[in-house]
């Protein structure tokens, strides 16, 4: 859990929604930083039978090198901290509509109370049972966003194709990657995420959680950026959604949650976004007051202190440590700084100037005790010249301190030998690098508890899985299968923690049962489609329309039109005898056949009679039950020759923006049984498109079931005026939406008009 947080969901989240593939690459290079660990350094950190880095840096060096990498680590990562911290905040914010730095100041509060009043043993439970939250709602983020577009072809199709390429842009091409991958490997092998090798009982033991991390940030790399890609076919301008946001790509995700997820899952998604971010920054702020209090303030301030001297030091320590990085997020979000960049920075400094004299201190050992201050140093002012004064990219920083920092360790091998004492502690540290440990020697007499908290994770887990199945009553009809899928998925995790056989049975029979009725398909009879100018009735289920007509051949859906004209066509879903519970639409893009030119979705605003830049639009048809045949003689005379045939049942009567509320017309819609639901689609040609065929795929998802429809549009090589040639006349009474709807509306009407032409 403390390798990724908020961060992860925000800054690296609006990478991918930008860049695409690079934040995936960037992930896997994380992961294969732990390969290294596993060949090399997973063995000697265990073997050093050491509590802390900081011990390490004593034996191996000496106490100055100690204290120089203690402060400097505290203040590097305070920033590191603060940038996670403003990536929980930017989430919670744009997805609860808060004040963005008000929002970090409550979140920092929140964390900061959890970590001084729980301690270590609440960090390391819940950080554990925060996973368990995180988890399932990974995975249903990952099947929702994949359902949403069709699948992975659709979205491989869906995205720009640069996102998608590995013929990388200049600016984050392969030695970016790869400048990456040394960059991190720092971090991840040393400093307080070492203490994954060295907590556990042998060096086999550490070597499987190396191996362990690797497998999960390669699982990780594509689950945690499907959701955002999706999100870039369906919702390819974010700054259209959130205006007032100063980087709307970093929150691509919470667009994600908000779209996928039904209300009840949203506030487990924030519950999880909280977690990962208190998984990380309580891990931070406990080290970092272990370092104050310990390595600081013991042995310079109190060196007689006692523990509970100490345990106040460490409070103390904790709260200016939370406090300093919520003022620093506040500060940086009150200045509309990149999240991915603060990170980037401030990382990129402290892990080549920390990195190369930690690691390179396990591998050599005959160089003096100032060799490790003295690489230290030098990559130190290295990065924060490059970082705050030259401005260097991530590649020239790695090529330029990396070598540099290594060389001038290991030139001061010349000067070995000078210090008795040194050396007779570092001797002493190689000795144990190079002899095995034995568990039962130097584990003796220590308990081993691992049953019962994992009973006790167990129990908890299946707790959490059981309380969110109380979501289904909250749950719209169309939604109550991704509650009771995300709830499933947690009993899942209780199950493979349970050790007691009965417990674990039950629980996979709970599991079962939950899941049986949710993997079943959708209740979609049929799908079909007409064009603009048919009125196909909700109960009309034998329409001779169905096997084709001018816009459907059966199997595709066909139209063609003018340039600047705006042209439509329905897409009848019929349900069958159970119905359907959720039902949406997306049409993507359409592309020009062996062009260059798109028609690009763009979401709807709050005003939904605002078409600029959304050549793309979706309405649901809302139907009205009509009983009796109207009495207006003045429409027509009944059994005249302009009266229709059937004048009752379910006629369609309004067409209903995609994003108005659910229940109201909004997506995603419920269908009762054995009922017609049509699509209404509208594409704006525009002017200046090339003439041709455009192809696009318009998918249709019914309670997690993709169902695409290939869509070709005719494109021909003229453009219709702006105004009719002919007068057209419809009536408004600006009245009657003051009478109904309490507002004048006469603007939104006229734009109405104004974009038919009217």
């Amino acid at each position: 859990m403390s390798g990724f947080s908020a961060w992860t969901f925000t800054g690296a989240a609006g990478l991918a929604y930008q860049h695409g593939v690079v934040a995936i690459l960037l992930y896997l290079g994380n992961a294969a930083t732990f390969l290294l660990g596993y060949w090399l350094f997973a063995v000697r950190w265990r073997r050093a039978r050491i509590s802390t880095v900081m011990e390490y840096l004593v034996e191996r060096f000496d106490e100055r090198t100690r204290q120089v990498f203690s402060w400097s680590t505290v203040v590097f990562q305070l920033f590191t901290g603060a940038s996670m911290l403003y990536g929980l905040g930017l989430f919670v914010a744009s997805t609860c509509g808060l004040p963005l730095v008000w929002t970090i100041l409550v979140s920092g509060a929140v964390i900061l109370v959890y970590c001084v009043v729980g301690g270590l043993w609440a960090v390391v439970i819940t950080d554990f049972l925060q996973a368990v939250i995180l988890m399932p709602f990974t995975l249903v983020m990952l099947w929702l966003s994949l359902t949403r577009v069709a699948g992975l072809s659709g979205l491989l199709a869906g995205l720009p194709p640069e996102l998608t390429s590995l013929r990388l842009t200049p600016g984050l091409g392969w030695a970016y990657v790869l400048c990456w991958t040394f960059m991190v490997s720092f971090g991840y092998n040393t400093s307080a995420m070492a203490q994954r090798y060295f907590s556990v009982d042998d060096e086999r033991s550490a070597r499987k959680v190396a191996l362990l991390c690797f497998a999960l940030f390669v699982l990780g790399a594509f689950i945690w950026f499907v959701p955002p890609l999706a999100m870039r076919v369906l919702y390819p301008d974010l700054r259209a959604i959130w205006p007032g946001l100063a980087n709307p790509h970093e929150a691509s995700y919470a667009v994600a949650a908000l779209t996928l997820l039904p209300n009840g899952l949203v506030g487990v998604m924030l519950a999880a976004m909280f977690s990962a971010t208190m998984s990380s920054l309580s891990g931070l702020f406990n080290v970092h007051a272990a370092v104050i209090s310990k390595d600081i303030y013991q042995r310079l301030v109190a060196p007689q202190a006692g523990e509970r001297h100490l345990l106040v030091a460490g409070w103390v320590a904790t709260f200016g440590v939370g406090a300093s990085m919520t003022g620093l997020a506040m500060s940086m979000a009150a200045r509309g700084q990149s999240i991915f960049e603060v990170m980037l920075t401030f990382n990129t400094v402290i892990s080549l100037a920390y990195g190369p004299p930690a690691l390179l201190g396990l591998l050599v050992k005959r160089t003096p005790a100032w060799s490790g201050l003295l690489s230290f140093a030098v990559g130190l002012v290295l990065g924060c010249y490059g970082a705050f004064v030259g401005h260097w990219g991530l590649v020239k920083n790695v090529l330029v301190i990396l070598p540099t920092s290594a060389a001038i360790f290991l030139a001061t091998r010349a000067f070995d030998g000078r210090d008795a004492r040194q050396g007779a502690r570092r001797d002493g540290l190689f000795a144990r690098l190079n002899r095995p440990v034995n568990v039962a020697d130097e584990l003796r007499g220590s308990s081993d508890r691992t049953a019962p908290v994992f009973r006790f994770l167990s129990r908890t887990t299946a707790g959490v899985g059981v309380a969110s199945l109380l979501l289904v009553l909250y749950a719209q009809p169309g939604e109550k299968s991704t509650v009771v899928l995300y709830a499933g998925l947690t009993l899942l995790v209780a199950a493979a923690l349970a050790r007691l056989g009965r417990a674990r049975v039950a629980v996979l029979a709970l599991v079962a049962a939950l899941l049986a009725p949710a993997a079943g398909e959708a209740g979609v009879a049929r799908v079909w489609a007409v064009g603009d100018g048919e009125n196909i009735e909700q109960d009309d289920l034998a329409s001779p329309l169905q096997a084709g007509s001018s816009a459907w051949d059966g199997s595709r859906l066909r139209i063609f039109g003018a340039g600047n004209e705006v042209l439509a066509f329905q897409v009848i879903v019929e349900s069958d005898r159970d119905g359907i519970r959720s039902l949406s639409a997306s049409l993507p893009e359409l592309r020009q056949r062996d062009g260059a030119s798109r028609i690009v979705y763009a979401p709807p605003g709050r005003d939904p009679t605002s078409s600029v830049g959304r050549p793309i639009q979706l309405f649901s048809v809302h139907y009205m039950n009509v009983t009796e045949s109207s009495h207006a003689r003045w429409v027509w005379a009944p059994g005249g020759p302009a009266a229709p045939r059937d004048t009752v049942g379910w006629k369609p009567v309004q067409l209903v923006p995609e994003n108005a509320r659910a229940g109201r017309g909004g997506f995603p819609l419920s269908v009762a049984p054995s009922r017609n639901q049509a699509l209404w689609v509208e594409v704006d040609t525009g002017r200046g498109l090339t003439p041709g065929l455009y192809d696009g795929t318009l998918t249709v998802s019914a309670d997690g079931r993709a169902l695409p429809m290939p869509v070709q549009l005719e494109l021909f090589d003229f453009a219709l005026p702006d105004t009719n040639s002919m007068d057209a006349m419809v009536y408004y009474e600006p009245s009657q939406p003051e009478l109904y709807h309490g507002r004048n509306l006469d603007a939104a009407y006229h734009r109405f008009a104004h974009r038919h032409r009217i």
